[in-house]
């Protein structure tokens, strides 16, 4: 894997992690594209590279969530 995917790679996570931890603590409603870039530090135009919208990691997420409950 080259260094610029790891990086991305990587990002992509940390995005999806810290969209996660806002939703719990404030709710989805009361999260913001805002939120998350200024935690990581981050550009909305980075943040736009992986997700469209917080409502695309809320259906990844909701996805994975599923997705483990169906496989136990």
């Amino acid at each position: 894997m080259n260094t610029q995917l790891a990086v991305n790679h990587e990002l992509y996570w940390q995005i999806m992690d810290t969209a996660q931890l806002f939703f719990l603590s404030k709710g989805f409603d009361h999260t913001t594209v805002e939120d998350i870039t200024e935690f990581l530090n981050i550009s909305e135009a980075q943040f736009l590279y992986f997700f469209p919208s917080l409502d695309e990691i809320l259906e990844l997420l909701w996805a994975g969530i599923l997705h483990e409950k169906l496989t136990e």
